[in-house]
């Protein structure tokens, strides 16, 4: 439970991830053995893909960097202190994880950071892998994705076979967009962060605050979501839903039956909401269903929309497209590779290719033994 009041829109703490509905779509594999993920940091490899390169030119500097073990919210921090960063003057295009061999882009003053280039590495304890300066600062969800380099151990042939078949039933049609754990933090601290926090009638100033209420609004969206999914609608046409077009901007279905061959064939996917008073709304029967997830969690819609923090919103695809998917055998392993768009998570793919057997160890690492158990396998 949350500590100190709720938020004037709560009438109850939000569900935990782990007490969100599952949308998993696919039948379960064969029952075995739990295959194991994020085992170490060199079995998980992010390589953010830029939707754009730094030009040369500009008062801004482009760090593209590779880090392993550290998030970027402590990039952020060891910046500001080593080199008098504030953070309002940071630009990042996504967040990384701590867990992981990561690649990303940073954007910083060049004129704090470029005189002093040499001590970036040693500074941020990451690798520099290029710097370029740009006429702008990087903004959040300025990149196309980020490709995946997952290891999967306590892998068998048999396995290897099963996946490679799931592989290609998600690549031809998509699985749910929902946020994963990261965004929820371990044993959700982050929403309950975020519980606390928006008590108060307060703009968010700060990326802690702001990342508190995405991560609010990411629970409203995964309950929404899991609820499509149980009645068949996640990938297909409501009146009065906002679609999406794999390319192209978004539209309100008013013809169902023409939208909804659409939705089959790929074409579009619905939108589920991002509460903020910029957000576009869904209507009729579309709206109806999103009204009803936040009274099933407890939310009030209108006083939501009057606390100050959530001046802003958007709409997030219901649909997942992994693209390039490959799924490569090893000794008592393998490897999976894939790309995904901006602000999709690979935990939630592979929770899907996986099944019910994989065990994400970032957050469920394995118990430390006690003496007497360690004596006993000594023995």
């Amino acid at each position: 439970m949350a500590e100190g009041p709720l938020p004037a829109f709560l009438s109850r703490p939000l569900p935990g991830f782990g007490e969100q509905p599952s949308a998993r779509l696919l039948p379960d594999p064969p029952a075995g053995a739990p295959v194991l993920f994020r085992g170490a940091d060199d079995g998980f490899v992010v390589d953010e893909v830029p939707a754009y390169l730094p030009s040369g030119t500009g008062e801004h500097l482009y760090l593209h960097i590779q880090k392993r073990g550290i998030s970027t919210p402590e990039v952020w921090k060891r910046l500001r202190s080593a080199f008098g960063v504030k953070e309002i003057e940071m630009g990042t295009a996504g967040q990384k994880d701590a867990r992981g061999v990561t690649s990303q882009w940073i954007s910083v003053p060049a004129r704090l950071v470029e005189p002093r280039l040499l001590e970036v590495e040693a500074a941020l304890g990451v690798t520099l892998l290029e710097a370029k300066r740009h006429n702008n600062k990087l903004r959040l969800g300025h990149l196309r994705g980020n490709r995946f380099t997952c290891r999967l151990d306590d892998v068998g042939d048999d396995d290897v076979v099963v996946l490679r078949s799931r592989a290609q039933l998600l690549a031809a049609g998509g699985c749910p967009n929902l946020f994963g754990a990261q965004r929820f933090g371990h044993d959700d601290r982050a929403l309950r962060d975020a519980e606390r926090f928006l008590a108060r009638p307060r703009f968010a100033k700060t990326k802690r605050e702001q990342f508190w209420v995405s991560a609010l609004q990411s629970v409203i969206f995964n309950v929404w979501l899991a609820a499509r999914v149980d009645d068949g609608t996640w990938c297909s046409a409501v009146d009065g839903d906002v679609l999406e077009k794999r390319s192209g901007a978004p539209f309100e279905c008013t013809e169902p039956l023409v939208d909804g061959a659409r939705a089959a064939s790929g074409e579009v996917s619905p939108t589920g909401p991002m509460y903020g008073r910029a957000m576009r709304c869904a209507q009729r029967d579309a709206l109806t269903r999103e009204s009803r997830s936040l009274a099933d969690l407890g939310v009030s819609r209108d006083a939501l929309l009057a606390h100050p923090a959530f001046p802003s919103g958007t709409r997030r695809s219901a649909r997942l497209w992994a693209e390039d998917v490959v799924v490569e055998a090893g000794v008592g392993a393998c490897s999976v590779s894939f790309t995904l768009p901006a602000g999709s998570y690979a935990s939630v793919f592979l929770r899907e290719l996986v099944g019910p057997r994989l065990r994400d160890l970032f957050f469920d690492p394995p118990s430390t033994p006690t003496l007497d158990e360690r004596v006993a396998d000594d023995g």
